[in-house]
């Protein structure tokens, strides 16, 4: 095929006209018109501008993704990368912090118990949005770090939570390791189900002040309060909030070495 036989034929894919017998013919090494654009464009006019317009828009495009220097896109993917690692870093310091923090008042629980541990309550924490040095202080006036502290009324673990109030949460968040009340013993499995029902309990009154209150003393007898324009005991609350002051201002480097916080993959932060 010659140059002049294979452009119309280009064109005709392009402009998306039908094939047939009429338009094969039309460009037809016999056809009396031989292969005028001119004539393409009298009779498909409509066709030919959408054509034009197609092409015109493809060949803008990719003269601007040629146009774009790879050093700038070279410097947006270190950026990224940098940005990646500035957060890892600050998650890894935070994770030091919490580990320290409660190694500074456990005593029972082995190295990659309280790693395991840091790293739990650091992902729950960002997983339900919640201030991780605000778990610390309620398990700090809960339990005062005991994992396997009970209470009169039944409550279990670092964070006091009653089996009758575990259970649904567990089926609810489809927690693994849930066997039972026995697994409120467990610090992780406790922390996790803690994280959860202090962020539903601050979702459901939009104050975590309120939120600590009703952790306390139930969200049932804290709406009513509400209800009847009742005034709410706020003594828990303050406590666990003076508490996690106490905790906010500590670094790890000025609670414990660093350097033992484990790092093994079973407390590998996710």
């Amino acid at each position: 095929m010659s140059g002049a036989q294979f452009a119309p034929a280009v064109f005709i894919c392009r402009s998306g006209l039908d094939e047939g017998s009429h338009h094969t013919n039309l460009f037809s090494p016999t056809h009396p018109m031989e292969y005028s654009w001119k004539r393409v464009a009298r009779e498909r006019p409509g066709r030919f501008r959408c054509s034009r317009a197609v092409l015109t828009v493809a060949l803008l495009g990719a003269f601007m993704a040629l146009a774009i220097p790879t050093p700038f896109l070279a410097e947006d993917t270190s950026s990224d990368q940098e940005l990646t690692r500035i957060i890892e870093s600050r998650r890894s310091r935070q994770a030091a912090t919490i580990y320290s923090i409660l190694k500074l008042h456990t005593r029972d629980l082995s190295e990659s118990t309280l790693g395991h541990l840091a790293a739990t309550i650091l992902g729950e924490c960002e997983k339900y949005l919640l201030d991780p040095v605000l778990v610390l202080g309620v398990i700090s006036v809960e339990s005062e770090f005991q994992h396997k502290a009970v209470s009169s009324t039944g409550a279990r673990g670092l964070m006091q939570i009653l089996p009758s109030v575990a259970a649904p949460l567990a089926e609810k968040t489809g927690l693994e390791g849930w066997a039972g009340a026995e697994s409120l013993y467990d610090p992780v499995v406790n922390a996790k189900i803690g994280v959860f029902y202090l962020s539903y309990l601050k979702e459901r009154f939009n104050d975590v002040r309120i939120a600590l209150a009703a952790y306390r003393w139930g969200p049932a007898r804290i709406q009513q309060k509400l209800a009847n324009n009742r005034a709410i005991p706020f003594d828990y609350t303050r406590k666990v909030l003076s508490a996690a002051r106490a905790y906010r201002g500590r670094t790890a480097e000025s609670l414990i070495d660093t350097a033992s916080f484990p790092r093994s993959e079973s407390i590998e932060l996710s």
